[in-house]
């Protein structure tokens, strides 16, 4: 049940920075994270958004309480 709820929120925080970003594109998923592919100049903005939404509770369940961190990196390991 929790790996379920976790999955529907990481999802739909996935879709609204693709929402606010739609030149973005979700290139991965793993857990309780998204991978997104940008180009370099739009980089630190969808970081910014993302970091945002994904420290946000969905209207859904409110009291979750939920962090993040963004980063950004030109391969998938130097952003871990």
């Amino acid at each position: 049940v929790v790996q379920s709820m976790a999955r529907a929120i990481v999802m739909e925080q996935s879709l609204a920075v693709l929402a606010r970003h739609p030149e973005a594109r979700l290139a991965l998923s793993v857990h309780d994270e998204a991978v997104y592919v940008v180009s370099e100049a739009e980089a630190e903005a969808v970081a910014e958004t993302a970091y945002e939404v994904f420290c946000t509770s969905p209207t859904w369940w409110p009291a979750v309480p939920l962090s993040a961190e963004a980063k950004v990196g030109f391969r998938y390991s130097e952003a871990k």
